[in-house]
């Protein structure tokens, strides 16, 4: 997997719409640490710990600063994401930047398509985000198992890279 990718006018700063550049990049466990206290939902060093790989997504020219990461990890015929998460402040109640969670939908179907997947991703989703992920063109496998196929993917990959 690639170290890093560009993703052009990918974040949108919420009270004024303008759209930012953004960055994403493989994070060390010592990053993943002190910035673990912003992503509640998810222990990312766990998940570096059982074999995925984390990539971080900042504003371009602000990478000491997390917007969202994921963790991702090879499986049979697709890129497996097994946490995804914006940062607290781009969520409820303060919303700061918008399209985080897009832009690491994008990222991953790019990395899957970089590693010979086609775009195609699974994941888990919670129940509440059925119809965020819908959006994106994600349908049900079974329970809370969602994917994206390469169709839907190539869409996501146009728009940011």
């Amino acid at each position: 997997m690639r170290s890093k990718y560009y993703l052009k006018n990918a974040i949108a700063l919420n009270a004024t719409g303008k759209k930012y550049n953004a960055v994403a990049e493989k994070i060390t466990e010592t990053e993943i640490k002190k910035n673990q206290h912003q992503f509640k939902d998810f222990d990312f060093t766990k998940s570096q710990n059982e074999g995925y790989t984390v990539y971080k997504i900042c504003l371009a020219g602000e990478e000491n600063i997390l917007q969202g990461m994921v963790a991702v990890k090879h499986s049979t015929g697709f890129l497996e994401c097994g946490n995804m998460e914006t940062n607290d402040f781009n969520k409820s109640p303060i919303n700061l930047y918008q399209y985080v969670g897009k832009s690491i939908i994008a990222l991953c179907c790019k990395i899957s398509q970089d590693e010979g997947y086609d775009g195609v991703i699974a994941f888990y989703a919670k129940n509440h985000l059925f119809a965020y992920y819908s959006r994106y063109e994600a349908d049900i496998l079974f329970g809370l198992r969602m994917f994206i196929d390469d169709k839907a993917a190539q869409k996501l990959i146009d728009l940011y890279f």
